[in-house]
């Protein structure tokens, strides 16, 4: 199981040079991977500070060697598809190649689509987020595409160059889903791509790890085998070591979990004690 952090883009993470500081403490101290939120606003506060998690990115891209990195995740829905195929290949190759590109519908739909006159019904977001993958997918091949759809159009001939980092036909994807109760529909988009990102949490924040039974089970009908397919969980770990090892043993025995991404945006303090408590490492399992 590989070991990852979440962060937001707002607030104290919106400092630049502290944000650069915090992905280099995480790489030395042997976290896999570091993944900011994608939020225009996310709350109504005329004092909210926010940075663009895509430059956040680069900058971080710019400052690591080894940890993976992408937004978690990106809403395609009010984003333009061809935009985010240019700065996703950018992207892949200033890291090279360790990106992993987060999609979803977008969970803050007040602050993030209603506010600026996007779109917020749940069914044309899922129509927009599907015709956008299919759209990445098809220019990231580097030979010439077109695409006829519902919400998009892009003419014969369109080509984009370079490929993804190291050639390869295109960067992976992780499809975000709701709880297990919701609708099947981010599970079957997730089946078609590399890794699914739900949030699997009971009321105090920690994974439940058997809803992951289910939902390996259900992507398995759709893809036919789970080979080389993340299953990424989102969560906190217990503070005291005794505890940790208590907790991750279900989560281990499950075998299912691949990545244990740390809400380290829900830690108290301000980005010095959080970068502290980073730079002692992912969690002893």
């Amino acid at each position: 199981m590989k070991f990852g952090i979440s962060i937001s883009n707002l607030g104290i993470y919106s400092d630049f040079d502290g944000l650069i500081a915090l992905a280099q403490d995480a790489e030395e101290a042997g976290w896999d991977g570091i993944f900011p939120w994608d939020h225009i606003l996310h709350k109504p506060r005329a004092d909210l500070r926010v940075i663009d998690p895509w430059i956040a990115l680069a900058a971080i891209a710019s400052n690591t060697k080894e940890m993976m990195l992408g937004p978690m995740v990106t809403p395609l829905a009010r984003r333009r598809p061809w935009k985010v195929a240019r700065e996703a290949i950018s992207l892949d190759h200033l890291s090279k190649g360790r990106l992993i590109l987060g999609v979803g519908l977008g969970s803050v739909v007040r602050q993030d689509f209603k506010r600026f006159g996007e779109e917020i019904d749940n069914k044309i977001r899922g129509e927009k987020l599907d015709e956008s993958l299919e759209i990445l997918q098809g220019l990231w091949k580097g030979e010439p595409f077109s695409f006829s759809g519902k919400h998009y159009t892009i003419e014969e001939g369109t080509t984009f160059l370079p490929k993804p980092y190291g050639d390869k036909d295109r960067i992976p994807i992780w499809v975000g889903g709701g709880k297990w109760s919701w609708r099947m529909k981010p599970f079957r988009r997730a089946a078609k791509f590399d890794g699914v990102f739900p949030e699997f949490t009971d009321k105090k924040g920690y994974v439940v790890a058997k809803y992951f039974e289910n939902v390996s089970e259900y992507i398995r009908q759709y893809r036919g085998n789970l080979e080389g397919f993340d299953f990424v969980t989102l969560g906190k770990a217990p503070r005291s070591k005794k505890r940790i090892k208590e907790y991750f043993e279900s989560i281990l025995e499950s075998g299912r979990i691949t990545w244990w991404v740390e809400r380290v945006y829900s830690w108290k303090g301000d980005l010095e004690q959080i970068r502290k408590k980073v730079r002692k490492g992912p969690p002893d399992v």
